[in-house]
Order: structure tokens, then C-alpha cells, then sequence
């Protein structure tokens, strides 16, 4: 064997010892950090909701045609009583996440208030909030609970 011919296959046999390797850790990173479920859309509408959870469940569990057509009323059903649910109980549920944070806040240093601020920052930035007005409140332009017009807003 010529020596450039050997030197061709050491570095072949380089190449692919190094090739294998980088693969063999892509996949036990994959395995050992496998990525999370798609999350459900955010500041959706409810039939959006219905839409994820249906296609969600169909392809987690494989499910007939048929099975999807009486699964459906479930989770519509399920979504209209969380709705409800929210807007009965989400600003009580808002005042006790404050209530909490303000009894925290004076227990921590300078340093951990401030990473505090940056983790609060940060669970905005992944979980906003509902579109439109929060729980309780109206926006200018939506009707009040009786169904009458709101006021204008003021400038």
C-alpha cells in the first residue's frame, strides 16, 4: 500500500470514527432530553382549544373516526365549563398568586427580588395572558353583563 493510499483511509476511518460518535451523542441527548408535547394555542378561541385537544388525542391514541365523533361533545362540553369555570373563579385565583408574591417579596435579598423580577418576566414571556380583558373586567368596547353598551372610553 502507497502511503498517500494509507493516509486516505486513516483519515476515512477518522472521519467516520468522529461521524459516529457526534451521532451517538445527538441520540443519547435526544433520549435523555426528549422534547416536550406541542403546547395548546394561546390566546385562542375556544373552538381553536376544542381543535387542538381533538387532534391531540386522536394522534396520541390513535383514535377511530368514529370515536372522534363522540369524544368531540366531551371536550366541547369540558372547554365551556372551564370557561366558566375561569370566569368565576380566575380573578380570586390572581389575587391569591399576589397576595402570595407580596408576602414573599420582603423575605428575599436585593439579588433575589431581582432574579425573582426576571423569572416573573420570563413565565409572561412563556404564558401570556388571555387576549382581551382579564377576568372581572370589561373593555371599553364590550358590552356590560346585562347587555347594555359600556361607556366610551376617556381620553
Amino acid at each position: 500500500m502507497n502511503p498517500l493510499n494509507r493516509k486516505a483511509a486513516v483519515l476515512y476511518l477518522l472521519v467516520t470514527f468522529v461521524l459516529g460518535g457526534v451521532a451517538g451523542g445527538s441520540v443519547g441527548y435526544s433520549i435523555k432530553h426528549p422534547q416536550p408535547p406541542p403546547r395548546p394555542p394561546q390566546n385562542q378561541g375556544p373552538g381553536q382549544m376544542v381543535e387542538w385537544m381533538v387532534t391531540t388525542l386522536t394522534r396520541d391514541l390513535s383514535l377511530t373516526p368514529d370515536q372522534v365523533a363522540k369524544i368531540r361533545p366531551i371536550v366541547v362540553q369540558n372547554g365551556e365549563e372551564f370557561e366558566k369555570f375561569q370566569r368565576e373563579h380566575g380573578e380570586k385565583m390572581h389575587e391569591m398568586f399576589h397576595r402570595h408574591r407580596e408576602r414573599l417579596l420582603p423575605l428575599l435579598t436585593p439579588e433575589q427580588v431581582k432574579k425573582q423580577e426576571e423569572l416573573d418576566q420570563q413565565r409572561r414571556h412563556r404564558w401570556p395572558p388571555p387576549s382581551g380583558p382579564r377576568h372581572g373586567e370589561t373593555s371599553p368596547s364590550s358590552p356590560k353583563p346585562d347587555g347594555t353598551p359600556s361607556d366610551p372610553p376617556r381620553k
